[in-house]
């Protein structure tokens, strides 16, 4: 009796293996993806705390006198839309922040 082996292709043990392999580096793929949007998230939520703080203590600032502050008006255009939106703008020591009136600072 002849036995049937073919020289060509793999064994079932490899292919379970490569699949295993695949599989591993698959869920420690999507696991580094989970963290960095974490992080991701983290920063942009530290960002803002950090721009309201700043923004808060220029306003702190020009009511003591240190900064100027001027109002105005900024213009946002896109995708076909354009507003007029009402700003203070404050300038000092080689900053200048605005604050949207009626609106967080940025």
């Amino acid at each position: 009796m002849r036995k049937l082996r073919s020289k060509s292709g793999e064994t079932l043990a490899e292919v379970l293996v490569a699949i295993l392999v695949v599989a591993v580096s698959a869920s420690l793929f999507l696991g580094m993806v989970a963290v960095s949007a974490r992080i991701n998230r983290q920063a942009v939520k530290a960002d803002a705390r950090f721009y309201k703080a700043m923004s808060l203590l220029e306003c702190f600032e020009a009511e003591e006198g240190a900064v100027e502050q001027r109002s105005g008006s900024l213009r946002v255009e896109g995708s076909g839309v354009s507003e007029e939106l009402p700003v203070t703008v404050f300038y000092g020591d080689d900053m200048v922040s605005y604050q949207l009136d009626g609106g967080a600072g940025t």
